[in-house]
């Protein structure tokens, strides 16, 4: 019976959260390319999703953790997407128009979780 009513309900909640993406974000995982005129490895971001609809949350400032064994600045804004988008993994970055470069921590894509949305925990200093 509780089954069936969030069943019912899991559409309207996915067009609600859907209506508060109002930024567009690209997400980008690093990888390296020899270049060979200058004789070194250089870094190269290739799109892992492109003109995603995302909502930028910023924590309070005076808010501080601890993430891969760095001091995560004040700023740790947590990056709301629709539920579909995956793959996305630690050190990929995520960039929004009018937002510094931010720094995926961790994405939380689980259906039975989070089957509304895909959160992006994120830091802004990598």
């Amino acid at each position: 019976m509780i089954g069936e009513a969030i069943a019912a309900a899991l559409p309207l909640m996915r067009e609600q959260a859907a209506s508060l993406r109002t930024d567009t974000c690209t997400i980008e995982r690093q990888s390296s390319k020899w270049d060979a005129e200058n004789r070194k490895t250089a870094a190269v971001w290739t799109p892992i999703h492109t003109d995603v609809p995302c909502h930028v949350e910023d924590s309070p400032g005076t808010s501080r953790s601890l993430a891969t064994d760095e001091r995560v600045t004040p700023g740790t804004p947590l990056v709301a997407v629709d539920w579909t988008f995956t793959d996305i993994q630690p050190d990929d970055r995520v960039t929004v128009p009018g937002h510094d470069p931010m720094w995926v921590t961790s994405a939380a894509h689980d259906d039975a979780t989070h089957p509304v949305e895909t959160l992006i925990q994120c830091r802004r200093t990598r």
